[in-house]
């Protein structure tokens, strides 16, 4: 398997927020990133990766270096896409010189010569530069991510298929208080799992996954098809539904349809639905996200200046990584909060990254300062034992400087907090 280079392309930044400070691989949906499907799938020679200059750091860490001079055929994948088993089979079999296209046009895949490659790469648009040097393109309809809302839907079409991939054998412990709804054989429980007291597990409408060291708090309920990644705490009396969740979350009330990063809370009652949550995210007790609107109609969201019908009549909100809400927060169908901002009271309206959003309680909307923002970062990683990333500090430093014209044409104002 030649070496492969994960790519974004122009179309990356409408998935903003939850790729602020995140590269579109390491998008969850359903129980896996595109990176993980690659991994697990494919098991390429090589990962490297092509994606907004402030994330190559980030990049690297999650194991997808900046792609390097290369010395042999490169198999070129755009970091938006979430394929299936299939798909991947058509990838893996692609000839030097073919492609795979969307039918928008949208580069999807596509095996390049070295000489090729290294062309490519040092392009303006790696995209349209692939696809100038294939001699051959099949049009294909995969599933490309192109807007936040297009997360849930997927990652819930997504989430059995992945879970069924990762199920290596039932559980054959004893669970004690707890109750089984549907088969066991969809039931996976990695070691050092714990149930504190009587819980219910609904597996009628796909399997569940709980990893290594996951502990679930007495009274929850837990309905398939449903992932939570190790360390997490599932706490008592939760509700918690075709959502993955983790690693090392706590997680309690009610949660449905969602997709919850690692390092993140929401530990007390609220309710999170059809949402999107990045890393490092809090969110407060009493937070709430309405996810249907009163009249039951299609919920529309502005993306760059346009505004879109998204088809869906339930679409929650979008938090990207390092977030805060306060408590008995109200987020409103369909909003969106940029990275590392914090907000209060009604959020009524999308907020920018590095924004302290408190227009409702009387307070306004004022710059959240970077080095508060990495101050907090750094305390949020000691409580949780880990030590914090200088390349993620330097994502989160580059961008504020990046998005200083967005937060003034948002009218943000730059002064403190009072």
């Amino acid at each position: 398997m030649p070496r492969v280079v994960l790519f974004e392309d122009d179309s990356v930044e409408l998935l903003r927020p939850i790729v602020d400070l995140r590269p579109a691989f390491s998008v969850r949906c359903g129980a896996l990133s595109l990176l993980d499907r690659i991994r697990i799938f494919l098991r390429p020679s090589e990962i490297e990766s092509a994606v907004r200059e402030y994330l190559t750091g980030v990049a690297k860490i999650l194991g997808a270096p900046p792609a390097g001079d290369p010395d042999s055929p490169t198999l070129f994948v755009n970091a938006r896409l979430v394929p299936d088993r299939g798909l991947i089979s058509r990838i893996s079999s692609l000839s030097e010189g073919e492609a795979m296209v969307s039918p928008s046009g949208d580069l999807i895949s596509a095996l390049l010569p070295s000489s090729a490659s290294r062309e490519a790469l040092s392009s303006d648009n790696l995209g349209e530069s692939v696809l100038k040097m294939c001699h051959k393109s099949a049009v294909v309809d995969a599933a490309l991510l192109t807007y936040p809302w297009d997360v849930a839907p997927k990652s819930l079409r997504a989430l059995a298929p992945d879970l069924r991939s990762l199920l290596r054998e039932p559980s054959r412990r004893g669970l004690g208080d707890v109750r089984i709804l549907g088969r066991e054989s969809d039931l996976m429980l990695s070691e050092e799992v714990s149930f504190e007291g009587p819980c219910l597990i609904d597996l009628r409408d796909g399997p569940v996954l709980l990893e290594t060291s996951v502990e679930v708090g007495a009274f929850s309920y837990l309905r398939g098809p449903l992932f939570v990644g190790r360390g997490s705490k599932i706490l008592p009396g939760s509700r918690i539904s075709n959502s993955s969740i983790g690693p090392v979350c706590k997680v309690g009330g009610e949660v449905s349809d969602t997709i919850v990063l690692g390092y993140s809370n929401k530990a007390h009652h609220g309710y999170l639905g059809h949402s999107y949550v990045g890393e490092w995210v809090n969110v407060g007790a009493g937070t709430v996200t309405s996810d249907l609107k009163n009249t039951y109609g299609e919920v529309r969201k502005t993306i760059a200046g346009r505004r879109l019908g998204t088809g869906l009549i339930k679409v929650g909100a979008f938090l990207s990584d390092h977030v805060k809400t306060s408590i008995n927060t109200s987020l409103y169908t369909g909003v969106s909060v940029g990275a590392a901002s914090h907000v209060h009271g009604f959020v009524t309206r999308d907020v920018p990254p590095f924004t302290i959003y408190a227009e409702s309680v009387g307070y306004g909307v004022v710059e959240l300062e970077i080095e508060s923002a990495i101050r907090t970062y750094r305390r949020m990683a000691s409580r949780r034992g880990v030590a914090p990333s200088p390349a993620v500090e330097r994502a989160m430093r580059l961008f504020f400087e990046t998005t200083a014209e967005e937060r003034r044409a948002a009218g943000v104002e730059k002064r403190k907090l009072k």
